[in-house]
């Protein structure tokens, strides 16, 4: 299988961490501290993984 700039998948992967922040964000931003605080964590457990992976 070879590489193919900006084909789906490659776009997909590009913008899949801005979909999953906007998603927890809607999701935790009426919560208490404590839910934001440990939602804070998963996001930048996240954003960790995604540094990791590249």
């Amino acid at each position: 299988m070879e590489f193919e700039l900006w084909s789906i998948w490659h776009f997909l992967y590009i913008v899949s961490p801005f979909i999953i922040f906007t998603i927890i964000y809607f999701l935790i931003r009426k919560k208490s501290y404590k839910t934001k605080n440990i939602g804070g964590y998963i996001l930048g457990s996240i954003s960790i993984l995604i540094l990791w992976m590249v």
